[in-house]
């Protein structure tokens, strides 16, 4: 299920970050899943790959705003 944007401005930069390294974590293994044939559905890959774009997203959001606070 892919994550809402919404719902990950409401974490806090650091749970963001954890989420981050694991969901990476995760793509390289289904890459290597994938490329070996035991990968079930290829489209994880995809819906992985557009979380972590969108967590970047919002950490690139709340790095502007603590700049422009400062």
């Amino acid at each position: 299920m892919a994550l809402k944007a919404k719902d990950l401005r409401n974490e806090n930069p650091e749970e963001l970050r954890n989420r981050l390294r694991s969901l990476k974590k995760k793509l390289l293994e289904m890459k290597f899943q994938h490329a070996g044939g035991a990968l079930s559905d290829p489209l994880q890959i995809r819906v992985a790959r557009k979380d972590i774009a969108r967590i970047q997203s919002v950490l690139k959001d709340k790095e502007k705003e603590e700049k422009n606070e400062k």
